[in-house]
């Protein structure tokens, strides 16, 4: 399967998928000791606060078909043409002209092109602060322009496991989403009454946004799917929705670019999590600009490195001195 499917490279202490579809979703973990997550190949995956039951932030479908949905989605729309795809290939399944995942301690990196358009997208958490990093960079290698629109997609549950298992379609109401156009960001207000937790959550770009959804149902659509949202069909755009009295609630923003042949452009998505609506502002604001985002990620590497150089061995087997 290994060679198959990646190869280790023990320089970075990382993992390279080359192929999209694997037999499992091929997943990484990241976080820190409160804020975690894993991510799979497809970037579908969960996140967590210190504990994955009644602190479940995210919806992951363990049984839904197909499997290893939703996740941490980025969506390239290419304005001109109508294509829509992922750097991480699902959900859209989108052929792409090449791919890859690095699978390192801490980072999960996809490393892909298609139609003259290259994206990295990374993900990480930093160890001293509960934010969820995604670091973006868009390149035209192209020979014409490119008109873009980059889209993220993150999905909100209900907080505790079995609460979401037995009572969501009577229990969604019980959380508001909102645009604050002063934070320039989706505020996820979580306020059951009985809920051992009740976190403040933010969800910005480092751009202001050319549009937002909050509303699954008008992101993915009555006819849409995570595959093919009806708000990313051509001649659409998003409708700035919101869910004062709940519903089923994502985090969706998007931004347009438009790229000369040879230009290229960083920005970057945080989701913030706090006790407090002003602690949760706060630690937004550290990391709302391109600068921010790569120095957490530099701050991740360097944890990473420091952690795994106590132990090394030469023992004469590669494999097993990588193990180690």
């Amino acid at each position: 399967m290994t060679a198959s499917f990646g190869k280790f490279n023990d320089a970075d202490r990382s993992f390279t998928i080359f192929e999209p579809i694997t037999p499992r979703p091929w997943i990484n973990y990241l976080g820190n000791r409160r804020l975690r997550a894993f991510v799979s190949q497809n970037a579908g995956g969960l996140l967590w606060h210190q504990e994955p039951y009644s602190r479940r932030i995210t919806r992951y479908h363990y049984t839904a078909a197909p499997g290893d949905r939703p996740g941490f989605y980025l969506y390239v729309r290419d304005r001109q043409t109508g294509c829509v795809w992922n750097p991480h290939f699902a959900p859209s399944g989108t052929p792409l002209d090449e791919f890859e995942c690095r699978q390192r301690p801490g980072v999960t990196e996809f490393v892909a092109r298609k139609d003259g358009v290259a994206v990295t997208v990374s993900y990480g958490i930093p160890p001293q602060d509960d934010v969820m990093l995604w670091q973006v960079t868009v390149r035209n290698i192209g020979d014409a322009p490119a008109d873009l629109q980059l889209v993220s997609y993150l999905e909100f549950g209900l907080l505790e496991f079995m609460r979401e298992v037995i009572g969501w379609c009577y229990l969604k109401n019980q959380f508001s989403l909102r645009y604050d156009p002063a934070l320039e960001a989706i505020c996820y207000d979580y306020h059951v009454f009985e809920a051992p937790y009740a976190p403040r959550m933010l969800f910005a770009c480092t751009e202001k946004p050319d549009g937002w959804e909050c509303s699954r149902d008008a992101f993915i659509g009555t006819t849409g799917s995570y595959a093919a949202p009806a708000a990313l069909a051509e001649g659409r755009e998003l409708s700035n929705s919101q869910l004062p009295l709940g519903g089923h609630a994502c985090a969706v923003e998007g931004v347009n670019l438009r790229l000369k042949p040879g230009a290229s452009k960083s920005l970057g998505f945080v989701f913030a999590l706090a006790d407090e609506w002003d602690q949760a502002a706060a630690l937004l604001a550290s990391y709302r600009s391109v600068g921010a985002v790569a120095d957490g990620f530099a701050v991740i590497t360097t944890f990473w490195q420091e952690r795994l150089e106590r132990t090394v061995i030469d023992s004469g087997d590669p494999v097993v001195d990588r193990a180690v």
